[in-house]
C-alpha cells in the first residue's frame, strides 16, 4: 500500500513541474531559445504516430507530416503486390 501512495505521489509531482507548450512558447519568445518548444512538438507528434492504427502483418505503417497533424496509412512492401 505504502508503495502505491508514493507511486501515485511520484507520478503526480513529475506531472505538475512539466510546462504546458504555451508556457514554453512564452518562454521561447523572451529568451530566443525554442529548443523546447520544438522537442514538446516533436513528442506530440511522434505519440500521433504511435496512436494511430496499425497495419496487417502484411503492410507497413507510414506517416505523412500534414502541418501540425500526422496522417498515417497502410502500404504494402515496395516489390509486393
Amino acid at each position: 500500500m505504502r508503495y502505491t501512495i508514493l507511486f501515485a505521489v511520484l507520478l503526480l509531482a513529475g506531472c505538475a513541474s512539466q510546462l504546458s507548450l504555451e508556457e514554453l512558447e512564452d518562454k521561447a519568445l523572451a529568451t530566443g531559445d525554442w529548443t523546447a518548444v520544438e522537442n514538446r512538438e516533436g513528442m506530440l507528434k511522434r505519440r500521433m504516430a504511435e496512436n494511430s492504427r496499425s497495419c496487417p502483418a502484411n503492410q507497413t505503417k507510414v506517416c505523412v507530416e500534414q502541418g501540425a497533424d500526422i496522417d498515417c496509412f497502410c502500404v504494402h512492401p515496395a516489390g509486393r503486390n
